[in-house]
């Protein structure tokens, strides 16, 4: 508790003299400060980017706001404008957005969500963040060719084709007799060959 004095006048004073004078003394009680008392002003995510075939759970980035003592905020996912990608993520306990589901780049590219941070006192802040999916090389799941090749200019089996190749990729081909001895190879980058 501390005083606080704020002088007056009695009213005796008031009707006989200037003299006297009154003081009143409040005791106001001191408050503690509420753990969390700074309103949330900034929310980061740092890493905006999840690679595609991913595993659920797979940890996108660590949320962050201004005050350093990241456990005085709870982050969570709302509804409001830009949150049609809430469904695809999740965000645990410790304020890591994860991913609640597979990615696949050729089927969506960029996800939206928005986050809120809560402090101690139930102030909050709401953000709103724009998640890339990276594109990740896949293989084939498998290659196509035919295994007769007879270069003899009747137009049938004269061009050796592979199905599935990476067009633009640095592919070598390898073919072998039937006695597993290599007959032929190439580094290329198209999928047909001329026989030679």
């Amino acid at each position: 508790m501390y005083p606080l004095s704020y002088p007056g006048l009695c009213r005796k004073a008031l009707g006989c003299c200037r003299r006297h004078a009154l003081y009143v003394m409040l005791l106001l009680p001191v408050l503690p400060l509420r753990a969390g008392a700074v309103p949330p002003t900034d929310i980061q995510l740092p890493v905006k980017e999840i690679h595609e075939n991913n595993l659920k759970g797979t940890a996108v980035s660590a949320l962050l706001s201004n005050d350093a003592d990241a456990g005085s905020y709870t982050y969570t996912l709302v509804a409001g404008a830009d949150d049609e990608g809430n469904d695809a993520f999740t965000i645990d306990t410790k304020g890591i957005l994860r991913a609640a589901v597979v990615f696949d780049y050729e089927t969506k590219s960029s996800y939206n969500i928005r986050v809120r941070a809560t402090n101690g006192a139930g102030e909050f802040l709401e953000a709103t963040f724009t998640i890339l999916i990276a594109d990740v090389y896949e293989t084939p799941a498998k290659l196509e060719a035919n295994n007769i090749l007879t270069p003899n200019g009747d137009g049938v089996n004269d061009l050796w084709v592979i199905k599935n190749l990476d067009l633009g990729k640095n592919n070598e081909v390898f073919i072998y007799d039937r006695m597993g001895r290599m007959v032929y190879s190439k580094r290329t980058t198209r999928t047909t060959l001329m026989a030679a």
